[in-house]
């Protein structure tokens, strides 16, 4: 897929931005605009991958960070409301309007790549303000659909009108089926596989970040460990729950010898106090500052509650245990959690007996 000129929409997470980037390599395309959502993801992504080192990347290419602007909000909520009442004759006259007042008009971008979770207000306003440009959803970083437990829904959802006419990366085309009996998909499927796997994007990655220090008494003998939770605030899971869980898996941690325990916090939570009630508690975690694929190269164990992250481990073949209620009402998992873990190998467990159990098999394994 060649395009010249690429708009990248950033809704929510770095996550999405570090799937797509290792694919839009393949594009060679002449110019990348990255567009975040919010100040706050525009600061991180602008910090992280500064636009010297991705224009190098991409073999000198020009990369440059835009900034949402406000009138845009508004102008696409106006799209979003009355979008099914525009005549089409009058379609394009409203769109070269609009063109004029947004600060985004002199872009004229040839593909518009949008993370699939985001904001359809968002993606129907960029399609209907650069109608020339082909609108390619991706998914929101690399995470199991429930198609891999067979748990397909019910009940159809209602068609978003933005999905009309574009195109849709997947990792595998059960991916696009699964959506598709979601959302009566009307784009075409793109099949591209995990691109942030690719040897150029993990060369990368590795070139501009250094290795975690370890104390240097029994360097040998400690296991390297390294856990991502949600914080407390989390919508997919109870408080309550969460810190229960949480304190579980530390209190076991503390109580081994020799390991070295570091936590990777989410990017969106950089800067926040939102995980400080762990190292108020727990003085022997490490901050884990590095992206996290990286930091998973580098450790002997892997601990997380629901995330992609799992995905990340399962492809690197480190032993991971998977911390989650097996069966609740409110979770992003069918409830026979059992057997999805069986499909990937993870070891589940949320009581001690089963932390112990699942961590001696993956120390053996480590």
């Amino acid at each position: 897929m060649v395009h010249s000129k690429i708009l990248v929409l950033v809704s929510s997470s770095l996550s999405e931005l570090e799937w797509l980037l290792p694919y839009l390599k393949t594009t060679d395309c002449c110019s990348l605009s990255i567009l975040p959502l919010s100040r706050i993801l525009s600061s991180l992504t602008s910090q992280k991958y500064p636009p010297t080192l991705l224009s190098g990347y991409f073999d000198h290419i020009s990369v440059s960070y835009l900034s949402w602007p406000l009138v845009d909000s508004y102008l696409s909520f106006f799209i979003f409301k009355f979008f099914r009442f525009i005549p089409s004759k009058l379609a394009s006259c409203i769109s070269a309007i609009f063109r004029y007042i947004s600060s985004l008009g002199d872009l004229s971008p040839d593909a518009i790549y949008v993370d699939f979770n985001g904001p359809s207000s968002v993606s129907l306003y960029l399609k209907f303000l650069f109608p020339r440009a082909t609108i390619i959803f991706f998914p929101h970083g690399t995470q199991p659909q429930d198609h891999l437990s067979g748990c397909l829904p019910q009940a159809l959802i209602s068609p978003r009108p933005d999905l009309v006419g574009s195109k849709f990366l997947c990792h595998n085309i059960l991916d696009y089926t699964y959506f598709a009996s979601l959302y009566k998909l009307y784009s075409t499927p793109v099949v591209c596989g995990y691109p942030q796997y690719s040897r150029s994007w993990i060369n990368l990655l590795s070139s501009v970040t250094h290795p975690i220090s370890i104390p240097s008494i029994s360097v040998a003998n400690r296991k390297r460990i390294l856990i991502s939770f949600r914080p407390l605030d989390c919508s997919l899971i109870s408080t309550a729950e969460n810190l229960r869980l949480t304190s579980l898996v530390l209190d076991f941690l503390q109580s081994l010898p020799c390991v070295s325990v570091s936590v990777s916090i989410h990017p969106r939570d950089l800067g926040t106090d939102r995980y400080s009630y762990l190292y108020d508690n727990y003085p022997f975690l490490s901050h884990e500052r590095r992206p996290a694929f990286v930091a998973l190269g580098d450790c002997d164990i892997f601990i997380s509650h629901y995330s992609s992250l799992l995905m990340d481990s399962i492809a690197l073949s480190i032993p991971t245990l998977f911390v989650w209620p097996s069966s609740r009402a409110h979770t992003p998992f069918p409830s026979n959690s059992t057997r999805y873990c069986t499909e990937f190998g993870l070891q589940a467990c949320e009581s001690l007996p089963e932390l112990s159990s699942a961590y001696s098999q993956a120390e053996s394994r480590s």
